[in-house]
């Protein structure tokens, strides 16, 4: 930012001058010059004191507040703080403001104040129409204005004094007249002080507050008050904020002081700076209708007035500049806006600001300030995307702006300014991070970012819209991104400066503008803008550290224009590492040949050897004459240098200059086997005819000697020596268009006696020429670049070579390995497995190997589709899915072992999948160093399983016919009290299912304790005797049980479900099975859970199972109201009967019963006919149902289908009928059963049937 005047861009806060703080003037160092202070007056740093002066509170307090207000000053250029606090700034007591204005001279003329309303107006000495001020008569703003109210001029004017105290009197009665005559004339003098301090800031409209310094006994004399109000009112003080008194204290009570003294004056500091506004705006009304023309016959030379267009831009940045005083962020921004339109009219017309001129100069800072200015203040409030739009903004206008002007694209004046933008942003961006600006991440653009425009447009209507990425041009990058763009403008700056400077053109190469560029240090700008470029990419992380790497590249490209080639050279260095091993081999070309250019201009010939190396063998050139032009350099250098010592080049930053290829005929081979494989060595294109190589060391084993290969000059080039290790061939390939790269190709033997991957790692080239010894390590794992795709097998040498591919990855490696051991896995099983049981498989190892083996086995149990939990056993191990080490002992050759797994599945049938793995191990003695020679056999057993019986359940529900207990029955409230016991009659029937005979030992039942639930009767307990017995497949097995149901009056509501009391457990093998190891199996049978269905109102009718003829019997109609909540109303209609004569009520209305009670009615019957004779129908209507009926029918409309209609009443009266049930034959399913056979409470409505037999 130091291309800009400080003043323009530096934060606005309110300015307070402090006074009277100054140390002794005894105690300054009379051989030193005091710091000058405002307008000139001396302020001593107060560094040297005396020794009384130290002991002195008030000596001490001034130190403290001068410490303390002075850690308050506030002058930065990022200052977003809100804080009520002031830039301080310590004055001397005397201090003087500038003039506020000043007559003009004798000799002006009307002409000097074209806006004066009479001659002799006063005007500001910073006026343009005042001829003495520097912006006379037609210039805008002035930084000195800015410095004005920056540092002369306060808002707030704070003055320090002493009061004057009286001498502590010896005695409490001494009384001494003098003293009050002395303190009332210190008090007069202090208050004429004061006064005079007054009279000068009131003239300005600066508030003055008086701190007075007394001790602390002082605070507690009677006549203080009297004599701060005889003070006040004397030198004319504000009752509000204007005097405080202060004694010695602490420095964190006097830190607290300043604040609250801070607080307590910032009203009044910003209706100061509001004053100032409100005069500014009271001017701009006045001229705002006015307009000034050029006087006749002034042109460019002459003085001409500011026009009313730049009186706006005075007036909107004075109104700015006291809204930012104000901290007003919105208003501030509001008003430079309002003054970057108007300066951007004014440019717009070269007759207001024609360019190259001072004026014109003067605009365009301004400009670009106010531009900033608005910038920092949307970043304030983190409106990134707008402070981005107004950057581009300005910089697309004026740009345009400077085209007009004829400083464009192929000037470095453009330049020049555009990297001055980037810079100047790039620097308010890292003042804001560094006080805690969080930018925003770039993963989605910024609203209202996309109406940013940059500076050339070079979007084509095919490309992809702008929605669908991030341009950085419209998103806020970090502070590195703009110093690289202004480090890049910099450059082209340079670029053109370079060309215009080359002309031959007087005209343009006499510019004043040209010489002062000839003084600029082009290339030490660039390289301080992309090292802090560097530096920023670095510190943000932004995840890609290439663009880091970027950056160094740059900045070594810029040290070796500047000639620093030391310098480039330790970025080349570092960048050149990571570019090697990442194999970006094409980025590498122009930092290869600036960096040799380097090592040639430093006369470090051993570096250019090694990097003329490089450069062939990352072939960094475009053409076969290049190449050839770096041999011969290097041929050259070899015969006419000498090395300081033998030259090693690092395999970690080498590619290497001919591309290895290793090739193993086979992937695996055993103990002893040869492994036969090839070298080939190939060149890039064109070979290295120049170049010959002496030596070349293969590796394939850190800890043993490498295999040599030498070569030996010879002119007869069909020559092939050999050498003992395996056989060597080697040929050289004419150089031409139409035949392959040259090559080098040696085959080779290697044997092992131990289990190992037989790889080539390295290979080492020795060029011996001259005293010239390189060795050139070449990485046979991490090669740039193949010379063919596929690994191919050289089988000739002969002219045309021919090749077999190899399709086999890693064919670089050869695994040497033991020999697989021989031996025959088999199982024995009979399957199918049954469900429970315990499923014997023999496991039986062959060992058809020549020498001992010893087997271990581990069996994994895959787990099964249903939720069942299968067990396996073998030996004393069990698990639910793996056993592992299980030990078959040592078998000799030949030998058989068995072992016999136990499969236990549970669930449903399926397949058991077994996963088992056999290692065998060979036995070695103690003192063998060599592994155990350890194979791996998988084998997958699938075993099927089938259930061994099939069990099926039928549920049936009754109701007992017993009468409810009443309703005051206390026993029903007893803790083991039951009621509304039903009955459920389980019938379970179960079929053998399995393939296989199976023996029966027991059938159990298993009682659990069930709340609701209780078994009456089973009638296992009549077929005890049958066990043990067989069963075949299809036979079937049934047994009945009686279960008492009933619900507990401590519980509202019953459950859902009730759980079956208990289970059956069924005890059996299988009858083939006589291994006593193998346990029975034993199967459970689990009864569903009891759903019982929803009871009501039901009616039951009790009568003997037989009658006699004439013989009367006893019949008993039970109502029962099983309902939870509702009463019912029961009326009784008997219907006669021709078969029977009939005693009792014939139409009853019964008693109301409530929930959970009951009611019998008795009658008489005498049979008059034998057979099956219908009883007569007994029928129970619910009154209460009977009513809801007839109030939803007169609810609904009539019948709207046409069809005849029916009798309402005589279907409420059906449809209000309570079943009527015969005790014995109350048979009904479950609320979820499907089973249609048992009939339900709907089908007993018509009546019932007795058996009369004759008398």
């Amino acid at each position: 930012m130091n291309s800009y005047p400080v003043e323009l861009l530096v934060q606005h806060v309110p300015v307070m001058f402090v006074a009277g703080l100054d140390p002794p003037q005894h105690a300054r160092n009379p051989s030193e010059n005091a710091p000058a202070g405002v307008n000139g007056h001396a302020v001593s740093d107060g560094r040297e004191t005396s020794a009384q002066e130290l002991r002195d509170p008030f000596s001490i307090l001034a130190a403290r507040l001068r410490n303390a207000l002075g850690a308050r000053r506030r002058s930065a250029t990022w200052d977003p703080d809100k804080s009520h606090r002031f830039n301080v700034l310590l004055v001397d007591k005397e201090v003087r403001f500038p003039p506020r204005k000043i007559p003009p001279p004798q000799h002006a003329t009307r002409m000097d104040e074209p806006y004066s309303s009479a001659p002799g107006v006063l005007h500001s000495p910073l006026s343009p129409l005042t001829p003495s001020s520097p912006l006379y008569p037609d210039g805008l703003i002035a930084p000195i204005w800015v410095r004005k109210h920056l540092e002369l001029i306060p808002s707030v004017f704070v003055l320090f004094l002493r009061i004057w105290e009286p001498p502590q009197p010896t005695s409490p009665l001494e009384i001494n007249n003098q003293d009050r005559d002395e303190e009332r004339a210190r008090d007069t003098d202090l208050a004429t002080e004061i006064g005079l301090r007054k009279k000068s800031t009131s003239e300005r409209g600066i508030k003055l507050t008086v701190v007075l310094m007394a001790s602390r006994h002082m605070l507690e004399e009677p006549t203080l008050d009297a004599r701060l109000s005889f003070i006040r009112r004397q030198s004319g003080l504000d009752a509000r904020a204007a005097l405080f008194v202060l004694s010695p204290l602490s420095t964190s009570e006097l830190n607290e002081f300043v604040a609250s003294l801070q607080e307590a004056l910032y009203e009044s500091a910003t209706d100061y700076y509001g004053a100032h506004s409100k005069r500014v705006r009271r001017k701009k009304n006045r001229y705002s209708h006015q307009a000034t023309s050029l006087p006749p016959g002034s042109g460019p030379s002459t003085g001409r007035p500011l026009r009313s267009e730049g009186w706006t831009v005075r007036y909107e940045y004075k109104m700015a500049t006291f809204a930012e005083f104000r901290m007003e962020d919105e208003l501030a921004r509001k008003h430079y806006e309002d003054c970057w339109e108007a300066l951007r009219d004014m440019f717009g017309s070269t007759a207001i600001l024609p360019p190259r001129t001072k004026r014109w100069a003067e605009a365009k800072v301004l400009a670009d300030s106010v531009a900033f200015k608005i910038c920092k203040l949307y970043l304030y409030h983190s409106e990134f995307s707008h402070a981005l739009a107004h950057f581009n903004r300005h910089l697309y206008r004026f740009a345009e702006l400077q085209r007009g002007w004829g400083i464009g694209e192929e000037t470095f004046e453009f330049w020049s300014w555009v990297a001055r933008q980037y810079r100047v942003l790039a620097e308010m961006l890292e003042y804001g991070v560094r006080a805690g600006l969080q930018l925003p991440s770039p993963i989605t653009p910024s609203a209202g970012a996309q109406s940013a425009t940059p500076i050339s447009s070079s979007v084509s209507p095919g490309e992809v819209p702008a929605t669908l990425g991030i341009n950085p041009a419209n998103a806020i990058q970090h502070p590195g991104y703009y110093y690289y763009a202004a480090a890049s403008c910099t450059q082209q700056r340079y670029q053109r400066f370079l060309a215009i400077s080359d002309q031959e053109d007087p005209s343009t190469t006499s510019s004043p503008a040209l010489a002062n560029e000839r003084k600029v240090d082009h290339q030490a700008i660039i390289i301080e803008l992309y090292t802090k470029a560097y530096e920023l990419f670095k510190s943000h992380g932004t995840g890609n550290g290439r663009l880091t790497f970027h950056m160094a590249y740059r900045i070594a490209e810029a040290y070796y224009s500047a000639g620093q080639f030391d310098l480039a050279v330790k970025f080349f260095e570092r960048i050149a590492k990571t570019y090697q091993r990442e194999k970006w081999g094409a980025m590498l070309r122009s930092i290869l040949a600036m960096w040799c250019e380097c090592g040639r201009q430093m006369g470090d010939v051993e570096l250019t050897v090694r990097l003329l190396l490089e450069m062939l063998a990352r072939e960094a050139t475009d053409s076969l004459e290049e190449r050839r032009a770096i041999e011969e350099e290097l041929v050259a250098i070899f015969q006419s240098t000498s090395p300081t010592r033998p030259i090693v080049l690092e395999p970690s930053d080498f590619a290497p200059i001919l591309h290895p290829s290793i090739i193993f005929w086979k992937s695996e081979v055993s103990l002893g086997e040869p492994a036969s494989f090839q070298v080939i060595l190939t060149a890039g294109d064109g070979g290295l005819p120049g170049l010959e190589f002496s030596l070349l060391h293969i590796y394939w084993d850190e800890n043993h000697p490498p295999i040599i290969i030498e070569h030996f000059p010879s002119e007869d080039p069909s020559a092939h020596p050999h050498t003992d290790l395996g056989q060597l061939r080697s040929s050289g390939i004419s150089e031409g268009p139409s035949q392959p790269s040259p090559m080098i190709k040696s085959d080779l033997r290697i044997t092992s006696s131990v289990p190992v991957d037989l790889t080539i790692p390295r290979l080492t080239l020795f060029l011996n020429t001259g005293s010239w010894n390189v060795e050139i390590p070449i990485n046979t794992t991490n090669t740039l670049m193949s010379a063919a795709s596929i690994p191919r097998w050289l089988t000739t040498i002969d002219l045309p070579p021919r090749f077999i591919p190899i399709h086999r990855p890693n064919s670089q490696m050869c695994r040497v390995q033991f020999r697989p051991h021989r031996l025959y896995i088999s199982f024995q099983h009979d399957e199918p497995a049954l469900i429970d049981e315990q499923y014997p498989i023999i496991i039986q190892i062959t060992n058809e190997d020549d020498e001992d083996l010893q087997f271990d086995i581990d069996v994994l149990l895959q787990p099964s589709e249903d939720e069942g939990v299968n067990h396996i056993t073998l030996g004393d191990d069990s698990s639910t899915s793996l056993i592992k080490g299980v030990s078959f002992g040592i078998v000799k050759p030949g030998g058989v072992v068995k072992r016999t797994l136990y499969l236990h599945s549970a669930g449903t049938g399926g397949d058991r999948i077994l996963d088992l793995s056999i290692q065998s191990h060979t036995i070695q003695p103690e003192s063998s160093n060599m592994s155990p020679n350890t194979n791996e056999t998988l084998r997958t057993l699938v075993v099927h399983t089938v259930p061994a019986m099939k069990p099926s359940f039928t549920i049936t529900y009754t109701r007992d016919p017993e009468p409810l207990p009443a309703l005051l029955d206390l026993s029903k409230y007893e803790p083991d009290a039951v009621e509304g016991q039903r009955i459920a009659i389980t019938t379970v029937a179960v079929l053998s299912s399995g393939p296989w005979e199976i023996v029966v030992d027991s059938i159990r039942y298993k009682p659990e304790n069930v709340r609701r639930a209780r078994v009456a009767s089973c009638s296992l307990s009549f077929v005890e005797d049958e066990f043990p017995c067989s069963w075949s497949h299809g036979d079937a097995f049934s047994l009945t049980c009686e279960v008492d149901l009933y619900e507990e009056n401590n519980e509202d509501f019953s459950e859902d479900e009730i759980p079956f009391p208990g289970h059956f457990e069924v005890t059996w093998r299988r009858s083939e099975i006589t291994d006593p190891n193998i346990a029975p199996a034993k199967t459970l049978l689990n009864v569903p859970s009891l759903r019982p269905p929803d009871d009501g109102l039901v009616a039951l009718l009790d009568c003997p199972p037989s009658g006699r003829l004439h013989h009367p019997f006893g019949l008993r109609l039970t109502v029962q109201n099983r309902q939870k909540f509702r009463t019912a109303e029961p009326m009784l209609d008997v219907d006669s009967s021709e078969a029977f004569v009939l005693s009792g009520p014939r139409h009853a209305r019964l008693p109301m019963l409530l929930p959970g009670t009951s009611d019998e009615v008795f009658f008489n019957l005498i049979p008059l006919s034998c057979g099956f004779v219908r009883l007569p129908t007994f029928k129970v209507h619910d009154r209460r149902k009977l009513d809801v009926l007839r109030e939803n029918e007169e609810s609904t409309s009539t019948n709207p289908s046409g069809e005849a209609p029916t009798d309402p009443e005589e279907d409420r009266i059906t449809a209000a009928r309570v079943p009527v049930l015969l005790v014995g034959r109350d048979l009904r399913p479950g609320r979820d059963s499907l089973d249609l056979s048992v009939p339900g409470d709907e089908l007993s409505l018509d009546g019932h049937f007795l058996p009369v037999y004759p008398s």
